[in-house]
């Protein structure tokens, strides 16, 4: 089975239609119940043309644009708004930029539909090049079977003709991309925001321009005047520079097909070892000392600014200094955000001018928080600690007990002594295995 895959048989050339079979993270979406004939099969008899102009129509959107919500963000990633009469699998498809992400969900018994499909599963990745290859696959196949003298079939031969010439186009492809990041089809974003954005990539950088498109969507401009009135008029002064060796040896070093959060730990390791800090606790004086400012600037104290970011910004004469913003009031969040913007200075575009920490989950934003959580509180060390507060003899039979021995109380006990947030605690614990998710909220 492959990452993914589209593919049909039995086509009805005049019809358009055909017994269509999709794989998707090698699960089989298309697996379904016929209840009128009390049959199973892995393929569902839909329109050709139908699913090669959602395909073509959203692709751009598809291949670069992150997890959101709404209608207008489901009509252009959910499989199901392909419609047209015919039953789709209930399958979503996004990006975080490095890799494709799928989920799926079986069809409701009771929506009085002859078919139901049986197959879901949870969020999970797979590669890019593997969907790239898997729609090209599908599409020409699917334009080749369709009847060439259809207006429908010359309108998604036009579509997708657009679609191939732009992606061998570099500027073309970095304007789609960020049309995709702001959640707007191709050529729908206005001209003013388009013209803000253009401006960021020059002021910031191609990379944190993308960042924030994500972040400010259709309110991007806003976003971004906000952004550049509040935090650049209370920025102070940073230096990252004794991290230089670091950054570097992540750089030369980097594995592609590592996840965000794989990358993240491994740097999180690397800069606890440069600063010969073993599991012991990351005081502020020793965190600030990291990013080259004071341990003030961690309490807050007549400087906080609540704002839905934090930033750093870089000076392009002299990249290793920095002013750094941080947008949250409490001391253990703008510990956890300053160590974001450390993370982002080691694996972040090297000849961006802004190093932005969003509340998106893009991959650049994953790992981040990733780096942080493990740089401020290494995951065996707050085995330790968790063993020895609940009396379990082996740090490692902790996911045993789970749910039932890590109460609130623990987690707190644990969140002091690391000097960091409950949530940062239990989101760790709950991707680690330790505890099951259905402990966070939401």
């Amino acid at each position: 089975m492959q990452p993914f895959r589209i593919w049909f048989e039995g086509a009805d050339r005049e019809a358009g239609t055909g017994a269509i079979r999709m794989e998707v993270a090698q699960h089989t979406v298309t697996r379904l119940e016929n209840r009128l004939e009390n049959t199973t099969r892995d393929a569902v008899r839909a329109g050709i043309d139908t699913l090669a102009l959602w395909l073509a129509a959203n692709w751009w959107r598809l291949r670069w644009e992150p997890s959101g919500t709404g209608p207008d963000w489901a009509m252009s990633h959910c499989l199901a708004a392909a419609g047209e009469g015919y039953v789709w699998p209930d399958l979503t498809l996004w990006s975080d930029g490095e890799a494709m992400w799928a989920q799926c969900g079986t069809t409701d018994c009771e929506s009085g539909e002859p078919v139901r499909f049986l197959t879901a599963f949870s969020p999970t990745h797979f590669p890019v090049e593997a969907f790239e290859t898997g729609v090209d696959t599908f599409m020409e196949k699917a334009l080749d079977c369709l009847p060439g003298e259809w207006e429908r079939t010359r309108a998604i031969r036009e579509i997708w003709e657009a679609v191939k010439a732009e992606r061998e186009d570099r500027e073309a492809t970095a304007h789609r991309k960020l049309e995709a990041l702001l959640g707007h089809d191709p050529d729908e974003v206005p001209e003013n925001t388009m013209r803000a954005m253009k401006q960021a990539v020059d002021d910031y950088g191609r990379g944190a321009t993308a960042e924030l498109a994500v972040a400010g969507r259709t309110g991007a401009v806003e976003y971004l005047q906000e952004l550049r009135e509040r935090a650049g008029g209370h920025a102070v002064p940073a230096h990252m520079a004794h991290l230089e060796a670091v950054r570097r040896q992540l750089s030369t070093g980097r594995d592609a097909m590592r996840l965000p959060w794989q990358r993240a730990e491994h740097a999180a390791g690397l800069v606890r070892s440069h600063e010969s800090l073993a599991g012991d606790l990351l005081d502020d004086k020793t965190l600030a000392g990291m990013a080259g400012v004071g341990p003030d600037v961690l309490s807050a104290k007549g400087r906080a600014i609540k704002a839905p970011y934090s930033v750093a910004f870089r000076d392009p004469e002299n990249p290793d200094r920095n002013r750094v913003f941080l947008g949250k009031a409490h001391s253990t969040q703008r510990r956890f955000y300053l160590a974001r913007l450390i993370g982002d200075y080691l694996d972040g575009p090297a000849d961006d001018r802004l190093l932005p920490a969003t509340n998106t989950y893009t991959a650049r934003q994953k790992f981040q928080r990733a780096f942080a959580q493990e740089l401020l509180c290494p995951f065996e060390a707050l085995k330790a600690f968790l063993a020895e507060e609940t009396g379990v003899s082996d740090p490692d039979l902790l996911a045993d007990y789970g749910d039932e021995l890590l109460d609130e109380d623990v987690i707190q006990d644990a969140a002091d002594h690391f000097a960091v947030g409950g949530r940062l605690i239990t989101t760790k614990l709950v991707n680690k295995g330790i505890l099951s998710r259905d402990v966070l909220p939401g």
